[in-house]
C-alpha cells in the first residue's frame, strides 16, 4: 500500500484540481447557501464523485478560486490517532483560530453570532489535519479504500471551513457535530438554501438600484 503521505497529496490534488472547482461552477450563487448545502447533501449521499461525470471545463479561473481555498486553508496530516466523545474515532480535524477587538464589549469577549459590528478580525488562521494513525485504526487494506476515505474526509473538513463564513445558526454540520450552547439552529434543504442565495441576489440589486437613484436624486436638486 502508499505511503499515507502520498495517498493525501494525490487525493489533495483531486480534490482541488476536479471536485471543487465543479462544485464552485456548478452551485456558488450569490452568498454561497447552495454551495454549501449541495456539498453536505453530497457527503450524507456517499455521493461525491459523481459531480466527475459533469462534462465541464476546468478552466484557469476555476482553478484558481480553488487554489486560493488550499492556500487559505492547508492541510498536514499527523502520524498520531486521535478520539471524540466514546472513544470514537476521529479521522480529520478542522481547526479555526481567530484573535479580534471589540468595541462594543470587552476585548475578545465572545459574540453569539458573527460577523457582528463590534467584532473585528486581528489575526486568523484556518488549516485542516488527518490523523493518519486514526485512519490505521480502521485496518483498511485495500488502497482504493483508503484513498476514498482520505477523500471523503478532505471533503468533509472543508465543509466546515466554508461554513466558518456563515452565521453559527447556519452551519448545518458543524452543529451536528457541536450544537451551539442557547443558540437555535436554522435547518434548511436543499430547495431552501437555493432561495436563500435567490434573496441574497435580489436584495443586491435593489441596493443597488436604491444607491443610484439616491445619487441621481441628488445631483438633480443640487444642479436644477
Amino acid at each position: 500500500m502508499a505511503d499515507f503521505n502520498d495517498i493525501t497529496a494525490a487525493q489533495s490534488e483531486l480534490f482541488f484540481n476536479e471536485l471543487l472547482p465543479r462544485y464552485i461552477h456548478l452551485y456558488f450563487k450569490g452568498r454561497g447557501y447552495y454551495f454549501i448545502r449541495k456539498m453536505l447533501y453530497d457527503l450524507d449521499r456517499n455521493a461525491i464523485l459523481d459531480i466527475l461525470s459533469e462534462k465541464i471545463e476546468v478552466t484557469h479561473d476555476l482553478l484558481k478560486k480553488s487554489l486560493n481555498i488550499k492556500n487559505l486553508c492547508p492541510i498536514r496530516v499527523c502520524k498520531e490517532a486521535q478520539f471524540g466523545p466514546n472513544d470514537s474515532i476521529v479521522l480529520g480535524h478542522f481547526s479555526h483560530v481567530e484573535r479580534y477587538s471589540s468595541s462594543g464589549f470587552a476585548p475578545n469577549a465572545p459574540f453569539i453570532e458573527n460577523p457582528a459590528s463590534e467584532y473585528k478580525t486581528v489575526y486568523e488562521s484556518k488549516s485542516i489535519v488527518l490523523f493518519e494513525g486514526s485512519f490505521n485504526i480502521l485496518e483498511i487494506t485495500s488502497e482504493k479504500q483508503l484513498s476514498y476515505q482520505v477523500l471523503k474526509t478532505i471533503f468533509h473538513e472543508y465543509i466546515h471551513f466554508f461554513e466558518t463564513y456563515f452565521f453559527k445558526s447556519e452551519q448545518t454540520l458543524t452543529s451536528r457535530e457541536e450544537p451551539p450552547a442557547g443558540l437555535a439552529v436554522r435547518k434548511y434543504s436543499l430547495e431552501d438554501a437555493l432561495n436563500m442565495d435567490k434573496r441574497y441576489i435580489y436584495l443586491g440589486y435593489i441596493n443597488f438600484f436604491i444607491f443610484w437613484a439616491v445619487i441621481l436624486t441628488m445631483f438633480y436638486i443640487l444642479f436644477n
